[in-house]
C-alpha cells in the first residue's frame, strides 16, 4: 500500500511501475483538502448572504479558523462561538454540515456546553435578583441564551440520531453482506443471459486500464484488480488503453 498526494501524476506514475500496489490518499493532503471545502462553503455562504466579502464583524468571518481547527473537539467557548456565528451566518447550516462531514458526533460536546450555558443563564438570574443589571439587560441577555441552549439541544438530538441511523446502517449493511457471501456468482453467471452479464460488468467496472504487460480493473468500492494479458487472451505490446464508463457507446458483449 502507497499513501501518496492526490495529484493524477503521481498516481499515474506509481501504477505504471508497481501495478499490484493499493493507493490511498496520505492524511495530511486529506485533511487539507477537507478544510479546504469549509472556508470554500464558507466563502459562498458569507457572499450569498451578505453580498460582500469577509469583515471582522461578521459572524462567519469572525469563526473562519475555529470549524476547521476545533469543530471535532472544540472547547466550551469555542463550542458557544461557534453554534452562536452559524446560528447568525449559516441560515441553511451549509457551512455546519461540510464542517461536520468525517468529524466525530459533536453530541456529548453540545451537551456539556448546554451545561455551561445553563450556569449562565442562572447566574444572570442572580445577578437581576441582587439589581446588579437591569430588567432590560436581563431580557435581552436571557432571550440569547435560551435561544443558544434551543440550538444546541436541537443539535445534540439530531446528531445523535445521525449516530443511532449510523448503527442500523452498519447493521443493514452486514445483514446484506452475508446474503452476498451466500451467493453461487459462478452459477448466476452461467445461467445469465448476454444482455444480464453485460448488466452486471457495466454495474460493477467502473474502469479498465489496459498497459503494455498487464490490464488494471477497477471495480466499484474496491481496490484494482491487476490481470496478466495472458489471463484475457491479449499479446505483450498491447497499446495503452483507457475504458471507462458512460465513454464508448456500447458494443457487444465479449467484444
Amino acid at each position: 500500500m502507497a499513501a501518496i498526494d492526490p495529484h493524477a501524476g503521481y498516481r499515474k506514475a506509481l501504477v505504471s511501475s508497481l501495478p499490484r500496489t493499493a493507493i490511498t490518499v496520505d492524511v495530511c493532503h486529506a485533511v487539507k483538502l477537507a478544510h479546504a471545502a469549509v472556508d470554500d462553503v464558507r466563502r459562498r455562504v458569507q457572499r450569498e448572504t451578505l453580498g460582500h466579502r469577509g469583515r471582522n464583524e461578521d459572524p462567519l468571518y469572525g469563526i473562519r479558523r475555529l470549524p476547521i481547527r476545533s469543530y471535532e473537539r472544540p472547547s466550551d467557548k469555542q463550542q458557544v462561538r461557534i453554534t452562536e456565528a452559524l446560528r447568525r451566518g449559516d441560515p441553511y447550516d451549509e457551512v455546519g454540515g461540510v464542517g461536520r462531514q468525517g468529524t466525530a458526533p459533536l453530541a456529548p460536546n453540545a451537551r456539556s456546553t448546554i451545561g455551561v450555558l445553563k450556569g449562565r443563564l442562572r447566574k444572570l438570574l442572580d445577578l437581576y435578583y441582587s439589581d446588579s443589571i437591569s430588567a432590560a439587560t436581563f431580557t435581552s441577555e436571557e432571550k440569547r441564551l435560551i435561544a443558544q441552549i434551543a440550538s444546541l439541544e436541537d443539535e445534540a438530538a439530531r446528531l445523535e440520531e445521525q449516530a443511532r441511523e449510523k448503527v442500523r446502517a452498519a447493521e443493514r449493511f452486514d445483514q446484506v453482506s452475508e446474503l452476498l457471501a451466500s451467493l453461487d456468482f459462478d452459477a448466476i453467471w452461467e445461467r445469465a443471459t448476454e444482455t444480464e452479464r453485460r448488466t452486471l460488468v457495466e454495474d460493477l467496472v467502473d474502469s479498465v486500464h489496459i498497459y503494455p504487460d498487464h490490464l488494471t480493473v477497477q471495480v466499484a468500492g474496491a481496490p484494482p484488480i491487476v490481470v496478466t494479458l495472458a489471463e484475457v487472451g491479449l499479446r505483450a505490446g498491447t497499446k495503452p488503453v483507457v475504458s471507462e464508463g458512460g465513454l464508448e457507446p456500447p458494443r457487444p458483449f465479449g467484444h
